[in-house]
């Protein structure tokens, strides 16, 4: 009697703990198609500090509307600084009320967050995949590429546990693109069916380039051209442009970007564009994996110029020259792994628009932020508004 108790004990509790298996597996998706996971790019979700406390808040993008509290809380030093020729005292004023617009995001000498940062995002369901809905990964893009590849490999596989699949596709966008080429370096491709770099920063940004080494610069036409190709095709933006035209025309444009260019040029030269960014963007590992190999010595040389800087900011460095080394230099081989081992990847890249006219020579091809070249790995432009040198048709 006591056995065949027993036995019935234990066949109700095998058939009560196989109910929730079968029950799992009815909820999987036989779509046989695979959950696409697309890789944000910067800035692809609010940035919230200390979430879910008493003090939430928005730590990134800030409010543009603050911009004219800034200037006016700073009027002299705002002065000075348009003199050209101000003092230490109202370039750190300047620099502290810049920094304020977005206290929230600095970083440590070792490139970690300074605060409690989270990307503000939700997963989706199985339900939104079987609807074709795309799988979203969002991450604090600050961080280095490593942690954020690290954070894609355990959503990976969530979403394979949600949705029952073995592999999935990856879009990595923009900024994505460096993730997603961290991401292979790191984990390989036994988890990914195809990934497609959209528009991807993999090859590196122009005007990340120039940025860090302070080369900021506005030419008069580029800022016109760029103004005019932005605006909206109705008529009364269309007036618009054609005002923009005639003060350009008329030289006002180029007395503006004439005091601009002036200041810019003397911020970087007092090394207060360096403090700046060192207190923004430059302690961003995610933001300098944008730098290209041709410019990311000189950019290292700019923002770490002594022995004392190298030193002070070591752990960043550390962490810089890893990506820079290990994925960026080695990504035509990354690439090549990718499309041998799943047979199907894509580099998909806009053109067609100026790149935003706050750098040098910013009359290219570009999606307005990254130059074409770059986010199509290498092909063949012409410059903005030419043509190919046959003469015969734009850049296709």
């Amino acid at each position: 009697m006591l056995k065949k108790t027993l036995c019935l004990i234990l066949v109700c509790v095998m058939v009560l703990t196989a109910l929730p298996i079968a029950f799992a597996a009815d909820e999987k998706c036989d779509c046989r198609r695979n959950p696409t996971i697309r890789i944000d790019g910067l800035n692809g979700v609010d940035l919230i500090r200390d979430k879910g406390t008493a003090s939430e808040r928005r730590a990134f993008p800030f409010d543009a509307a603050e911009i004219k509290d800034l200037i006016l809380n700073n009027k002299e030093a705002v002065w000075d600084v348009l003199d050209t020729n101000w003092s230490a005292e109202s370039e750190e004023a300047i620099i502290d009320a810049i920094v304020g617009l977005m206290p929230d995001i600095e970083m440590t000498s070792n490139g970690d967050s300074l605060f409690d940062i989270t990307a503000n995002w939700s997963a989706e369901t199985l339900d939104d995949h079987k609807d074709g809905t795309l799988f979203n990964y969002s991450y604090d893009w600050r961080l280095d590429p490593f942690v954020n590849a690290a954070g894609l490999a355990e959503y990976i596989d969530d979403v394979r546990a949600l949705t029952g699949h073995d592999k999935v596709d990856l879009i990595g966008e923009s900024l994505g693109g460096t993730v997603l080429s961290t991401y292979l370096s790191v984990y390989g491709t036994e988890k990914v069916g195809g990934c497609i770099w959209f528009c991807g920063a993999q090859c590196g940004v122009y005007i990340a380039d120039q940025a860090y080494q302070g080369n900021l610069y506005f030419d008069t036409q580029e800022v016109t051209s760029f103004l005019h190709e932005a605006t909206p095709d109705t008529f009364e933006y269309q007036l618009l442009s054609i005002l923009m035209q005639a003060l350009a025309d008329l030289g006002v444009t180029g007395s503006v970007l004439k005091i601009t260019n002036a200041i810019m040029k003397k911020f970087s030269e007092t090394g207060g564009f360096r403090k700046l960014m060192l207190r923004t963007f430059g302690k961003m590992p995610g933001v300098w994996a944008c730098v290209d190999d041709s410019a990311y010595d000189a950019a290292k040389d700019y923002m770490f110029p002594t022995a004392a800087d190298k030193a002070e900011n070591a752990g960043l460095i550390e962490r810089i020259d890893r990506y820079h080394y290990e994925v960026q230099a080695n990504l035509k081989e990354i690439m090549e792994t990718a499309q041998r081992e799943t047979g199907t990847i894509a580099v998909i890249s806009h053109y067609g628009y100026h790149l935003a006219p706050v750098v040098p020579d910013s009359d290219v091809m570009s999606d307005r932020l990254i130059d074409s070249a770059r986010t199509s790995c290498g092909a063949t432009f012409a410059r903005y508004g030419a043509l190919l040198p046959e003469g015969e048709r734009v850049s296709a």
